[in-house]
């Protein structure tokens, strides 16, 4: 629908403090002045022109302003954002993620199919590490690490609010369109694209004036990061695995038969409620370590 100026500002004001504030929270365990205020200078090159531009829309360029000052707070803060992962977490993201794709994006055709069967090899190599005894090695930790930042990013997908970003591209907005859900969809968004910088971070790409050495060292120095994030201690038993299934997959079955609470929830709470069962700060394995046998 058409809306009034004032009307579309609000919504993109309360979107992007909604972002601000989601990054705020991201990194309020290890604040630092000057990261924070480098990335926010970063953010004001979205205000440039492009090279071939000629219909300059500010509201436009104040969402790239967005992107480059989320993406520069995941590069600066990285140490503090990438998560500690475990097999917990990732059986738990898993079951909510298929819940998910079933909830918001199953359609019966081609893509759903497609998408579907994509998630399938990680699932499955999900189930296997929560059966296994066997060490991991580096490869791998980063996989399944990758799984889970991209399991992030599509739960998030699944049930992003899109029409928020409809104020940044035309003058209209969505009939249900308010401050608060702006400032929830800000939030999300956010979070979706720390998520996706670390994916980005994880393809072996050169820059533009970067040689073969250096982007290899600053691959590894990303990826051994990663994969030191990857908690090979805390481990599931074949019963636990078996009671996380039941609990957590049964109470998604039959809210997506039953719907007892709204999906978009339902959801929420599978992201939220397994951040409980991440380990802490734990010292890494001595090399050449094997994983502890499990009870």
């Amino acid at each position: 629908m058409e809306a009034g100026t004032g009307e579309l500002s609000k919504l993109i004001l309360f979107f992007g403090l909604g972002a601000v504030a989601q990054a705020v929270m991201l990194i309020r365990g290890c604040w630092e002045w000057r990261p924070f205020l480098f990335s926010l200078g970063c953010s004001l090159l979205g205000l440039l022109p492009g090279k071939h531009e000629r219909n300059y829309t500010l509201t436009t360029h104040l969402l790239f302003c967005l992107l480059i000052f989320i993406c520069s707070v995941a590069v600066a803060f990285r140490e503090a954002l990438l998560p500690r992962v475990n097999e917990k977490i990732l059986l738990a993201y898993t079951l909510t993620l298929w819940y998910a794709f079933f909830s918001f994006c199953y359609e019966p055709g081609p893509l759903s199919y497609s998408l579907g069967a994509l998630f399938i090899a990680p699932t499955l190599g999900v189930l296997w590490l929560a059966l296994t005894e066997r060490p991991l090695s580096f490869g791998l930790k980063l996989s399944f690490y990758g799984w889970y930042l991209l399991m992030v990013v599509f739960m998030v997908l699944f049930q992003f609010s899109y029409s928020y970003l409809l104020p940044f591209f035309s003058e209209t907005a969505a009939l249900e369109a308010t401050p608060a859900g702006a400032l929830l969809s800000g939030m999300a968004f956010c979070y979706m694209v720390v998520n996706g910088t670390y994916i980005f971070h994880m393809v072996p790409v050169r820059g533009k004036n970067e040689s073969r050495e250096e982007a290899h060292r600053r691959w590894h120095g990303w990826v051994d990061l990663m994969t030191g994030r990857f908690n090979d201690g805390a481990q599931l038993s074949g019963a636990q695995a078996f009671f996380l299934v039941l609990l957590l997959g049964g109470f998604l079955a039959g809210n997506y038969f039953c719907n007892f609470i709204s999906a978009a929830t339902a959801v929420n709470l599978g992201i939220l409620i397994p951040l409980l069962l991440m380990p802490g700060e734990v010292r890494p394995p001595a090399a050449g370590a094997s994983r502890p046998r499990r009870a």
